[in-house]
């Protein structure tokens, strides 16, 4: 799958980085189903959902003066804030975002395609994993063998992470990219 240029975090959202977009966009007309959770400021946010996540990137978008990507309608006037709904997106205005699946896979197996970041070695997964049990995170930046070819890290473990396509086995005959 080819996929345009694009631009990616390093790491995953911390959990101080998400309260302090989250706290800013519940004073400016956000509303979230979920306010997060976090093991420690350094840590990566956790128990939100994926509409919470898409509005939280319109916030850290517009709480840095840039432009929004998520809108509640097809003409991309009415920007996604509050509710559940599916949004029309504005791919290229320079705003947060999240990575589509294609663009995710990229950052994290780089340009030969390898099965993990760090190759194809699945005993390095199951180790990166061994301490990581359910409900325990890593500092970002921290977990061994997730740094991709590109310098993403965290791509083979810690918490899982959103993208934004639903699950749908023709998306790619329709995909943006």
């Amino acid at each position: 799958v080819y996929v345009s240029a694009f631009y990616m975090a390093q790491t995953e959202v911390t959990w101080a980085q998400w309260r302090a977009v989250y706290d800013w966009a519940v004073t400016n007309g956000y509303t979230f189903t979920n306010a997060g959770g976090g093991k420690a400021a350094d840590h990566p946010a956790h128990t939100l959902n994926w509409f919470d996540a898409i509005k939280w990137c319109n916030a850290r978008s517009e709480m840095e003066g840039l432009p929004v990507c998520y809108f509640t309608n097809v003409t991309q006037t009415l920007v996604y804030r509050s509710g559940q709904a599916v949004p029309s997106v504005a791919w290229r205005t320079g705003g947060y975002r999240l990575p589509t699946e294609a663009e995710w896979e990229k950052a994290a197996r780089g340009p030969d395609g390898q099965r993990y970041p760090w190759g194809s070695d699945m005993a390095r997964l199951k180790f990166a994993n061994a301490n990581n049990e359910i409900g325990n995170t890593t500092p970002v930046g921290s977990f061994p063998y997730g740094i991709s070819y590109y310098g993403a890290l965290d791509m083979g473990g810690n918490v899982r992470e959103w993208v934004f396509d639903w699950y749908d086995p023709e998306y790619f005959k329709r995909s943006p990219e």
